[in-house]
């Protein structure tokens, strides 16, 4: 497997995550990407709902973290 498709494999791993996340705290996905700054990987999920989102749902951010380190290590 070429590097293009283990990072294709892994944004959409990423953005599975991204999507039962969103779904659970009544969000929409709306994007998610990665960039890398200073050699690390960020990745960023942008969410809407109705009415907007006036402070990111802290257990949002937490089970993200949770998820992807536990996707990463397995």
């Amino acid at each position: 497997m070429d590097l293009s498709q283990k990072n294709k494999q892994h944004m959409s791993l990423i953005t599975q995550v991204a999507e039962d996340l969103c779904q659970g705290e009544g969000f929409e996905l709306v994007h998610v990407e990665t960039v890398t700054w200073n050699r690390q990987t960020i990745i960023r999920i942008y969410a809407d709902k109705p009415g907007g989102i006036t402070l990111v749902s802290a257990r949002l951010s937490a089970a993200a973290s949770w998820e992807i380190c536990w996707m990463s290590t397995s």
